[in-house]
């Protein structure tokens, strides 16, 4: 729920973009299939930054990503899962599965996150891992106003200082521009 940063950060680094995607999992999940998870979701968001289609930037993700076997083969069943056998558990599997499903089944950002988090259970990491992956696919516009004026909150903590959601835009173009000037 937390590597799309790298997707932003290596977005004109391709072959740094699985590496750092794998290292930031490591910190708190080492497993493979997190690890592999992370890449996929960032390389999905390399390749819908690029203009390709939900499903086509999935397909040119999974052939650079080496998913274990079973994981891949519950991502490419994804696309055909109804909303009543998505388990949603938070295990890394069931949330891009989950992402994924929300991805290839919507046809607008806001229909896709909704129809993620209103899966239930683990809703806040199968919401944010469907959000970055919407995001990259619709668009910064995609985002409802309604959704945009709500989103604000105070960073850092105490400081008084108060993030919009312009702020947080900001300082993720800072972010992409940051790493194509400095290299």
């Amino acid at each position: 729920m937390r590597c799309w940063p790298v997707a932003l950060a290596c977005w004109d680094r391709p072959d740094d973009l699985l590496r750092e995607s794998a290292r930031q999992s490591q910190v708190t999940h080492s497993h493979e299939d997190c690890l592999a998870a992370c890449e996929l979701a960032n390389a999905t968001i390399y390749y819908l930054l690029r203009g390709e289609a939900p499903g086509q930037a999935l397909d040119s993700a999974a052939a650079l990503v080496r998913l274990p076997e079973p994981f891949a083969q519950t991502i490419r069943a994804a696309r055909s899962r109804r909303r009543e056998e998505l388990s949603n558990s938070g295990w890394v599997r069931h949330t891009l599965e989950s992402a994924v499903w929300g991805l290839l089944t919507a046809d607008t950002f806001e229909d896709a996150l909704v129809s993620v988090v209103n899966l239930g259970r683990d809703a806040d990491t199968a919401g944010a891992v469907v959000g970055a992956l919407a995001g990259a696919a619709y668009g910064y516009a995609a985002v409802p106003d309604r959704w945009k004026v709500a989103l604000r909150g105070e960073w850092p903590l105490g400081s008084g200082a108060i993030w919009t959601t312009d702020d947080i835009a900001h300082l993720a173009d800072r972010l992409v521009g940051s790493t194509s000037e400095g290299r």
